[in-house]
């Protein structure tokens, strides 16, 4: 599972793949947010890393969106809320837990943690998520 993705994947909350489509993370309005979705303006969010790095199982970079409205946008968070940005700010670490993953905000396993709040990802100093991929490619 800890492997640094070169290709395009996208997230899902939790660490079951059967139940992966209602935790899949999508881009509504410009956030990302958390759940299933029968409507297609509400596609699920497809990313790739750019400017990686990878130690162990342990990997990060930047999060760019490959599909969609903002192809080419860079998903990350200024005050702690998760959204599309044109340009950089934080990279993120994915921290290998084995049959999951703790995100991390920065190149820091004890940066704050990607959790969800009222349906939305969020940055926060607190007990972190688990996050699972579906790798698309690579």
């Amino acid at each position: 599972m800890g492997r640094l993705r070169t290709g395009e994947f996208s997230l899902y909350a939790g660490s079951d793949s059967k139940v992966g489509e209602m935790g899949m993370v999508r881009l509504r309005d410009g956030y990302a947010v958390v759940g299933h979705s029968t409507h297609s303006e509400v596609p699920r969010l497809y990313v790739k890393v750019v400017d990686s790095w990878q130690e162990g199982g342990n990997w990060g970079g930047y999060l760019q969106v490959t599909r969609g409205d903002y192809v080419g946008y860079y998903i990350d968070s200024k005050d702690g809320w998760v959204a599309a940005y044109s340009g950089k700010y934080d990279p993120v670490t994915f921290v290998d837990k084995g049959d999951y993953y703790e995100i991390r905000q920065k190149r820091d396993l004890n940066g704050s943690a990607l959790i969800i709040q009222d349906n939305k990802l969020r940055f926060r100093p607190q007990t972190p998520g688990q996050w699972s991929i579906f790798d698309v490619s690579g």
